[in-house]
């Protein structure tokens, strides 16, 4: 089976799987409700089949070569984002929580959509690079590394003209546990399930601190944020999110109490 047959075949999982932004989904002409198709049997004005082909062509001839040519470090695995749009690359640096996006995308990509070993590999690599120096106890994951997997100050997040740390956020380590439970599945290897689930038990613990990231609520409050008071313990939704998403697709392959209560409480 081709690509394109595997994209018709798994349709839904295509289109979920990249966010569309084209002059097609701003028109306003023949347009259908969110998730409806018109009478025309049109979605934002593209029949399904339209619509199929401009997922592919975004996806495999244009987002994924470019990635595959200027942001993927094929010798040391990981990712280097930092780039312009040309390709060219303003900082070498690696984040965590895109290498835990990145881990997951590959390997669901091997899993659903195109099991291609190429796809494989770089899940692999960016694995075997974020698990090569995994933090000790209840610490959370570096925010950065350089090139070579040495982690680097972070400079966080730039709001309101300030650099907002975020360096003490779970979000990083729970990129993290969702690439390992889809690497984990792609590998037919359950380890990296039960990895993944101390990361998820730490990061619950760790947010559930009353002092939890005193600075994180500033990242939603633009240019207010320098002058903000910190606001240690705040619960914020895009952690609980996480935790539905990571939990829901851990108990997708394996039933687990500990599990279970996190995604109820979340």
């Amino acid at each position: 089976m081709n690509r394109r047959e595997l994209l018709a075949a798994s349709a839904s999982a295509g289109l979920s799987l990249w966010g569309f932004s084209s002059a097609a989904a701003q028109e306003k002409e023949k347009a259908s409700p969110p998730g409806r198709l018109a009478a025309d049997g049109k979605l934002a004005g593209r029949t399904l089949q339209q619509l199929r082909d401009r997922y592919r062509y975004d996806l495999f001839d244009d987002f994924l070569p470019f990635m595959d040519k200027h942001i993927i470090d094929h010798e040391l695995g990981g990712f280097m984002c930092h780039a312009d749009r040309d390709g060219t690359l303003l900082s070498t640096k690696k984040n965590a929580w895109y290498t835990g996006r990145g881990i997951w995308i590959y390997a669901y990509l091997y899993n659903e959509l195109a099991p291609e070993d190429n796809y494989l590999q770089v899940a692999r690599k960016s694995t075997e690079f974020i698990l090569r120096k995994p933090p000790q106890g209840d610490d959370l994951w570096p925010a950065e590394y350089t090139k070579e997997g040495e982690p680097m100050p972070p400079q966080g997040q730039f709001i309101g003209g300030n650099y907002v740390e975020v360096s003490k956020e779970v979000y990083g380590d729970l990129f993290i546990a969702s690439g390992l439970v889809e690497f984990g599945r792609a590998v037919k290897d359950p380890s990296y399930w039960d990895k993944a689930k101390q990361i998820v038990l730490k990061c619950v613990r760790v947010y559930d601190r009353p002092d939890y990231a005193p600075g994180a609520p500033k990242v939603y409050l633009g240019a207010d944020a320098a002058n903000a008071p910190e606001l240690p313990g705040a619960r914020l939704l895009a952690v609980w999110m996480l935790l539905i998403h990571t939990g829901s697709q851990m108990l997708a392959q394996r039933q687990d109490k500990e599990i279970q209560a996190i995604v109820d409480r979340s």
